[in-house]
């Protein structure tokens, strides 16, 4: 073996164990980067505004105190509709699915709020008219129908009943 091929198969070592290091350097970055979000449940993801806080047991609670969603036995979600100023959005739990619900300028509209990419909680934002995921730029229209990004699906409807001054939603 010549001192060319020496140095050669020298050079491929390190750059091997480069890539190891680098690639090992990604995982954990990735790793630490993901456990250090904080709480991950559905505790204060609500309202644009963050005047919101929506609980695992499906009650949204206005910084007044009083329970502006209460989930039913049959899993549907009721909210008070004036709980939810226009151009804004509540999370809640309609069993456990985290429902986002957005008082669009043309009524009340319900969607799971998983994102269909991997599961992050999407996020309503009023200036752009559209639905955002934060975990990996997803975009939604105002129909939960994607526009962008990597989610291979549409964000799946719930069904909602205006009744009087409540808003009833169901997971279909």
């Amino acid at each position: 073996m010549s001192a060319g091929d020496e140095n050669r198969r020298r050079f491929l070592g390190w750059c091997l164990k480069a890539l190891g290091i680098a690639g090992s350097g990604g995982i954990i970055y990735s790793a630490v980067n993901f456990l250090s979000r904080g709480d991950l449940s559905m505790k204060a993801v609500g309202a644009n505004t963050g005047d919101w806080e929506a609980g695992l047991a499906g009650r949204g609670t206005h910084k007044g105190g009083e329970p502006s969603a209460v989930q039913a036995e049959d899993g549907t979600v009721e909210i008070k509709s004036d709980s939810i100023p226009s151009g804004t959005s509540i999370v809640v739990s309609a069993g456990f699915t985290p429902v986002i619900v957005v008082h669009a300028s043309n009524g009340f509209k319900a969607f799971d709020a998983k994102c269909a990419h991997l599961g992050c909680l999407v996020k309503w934002d009023s200036e752009s008219n559209q639905f955002i995921c934060p975990c990996h730029g997803g975009h939604y229209n105002s129909e939960g129908q994607v526009i962008a990004g990597p989610p291979p699906l549409p964000l799946k409807k719930c069904k909602i009943t205006e009744t009087g001054d409540k808003i009833k939603i169901s997971v279909i």
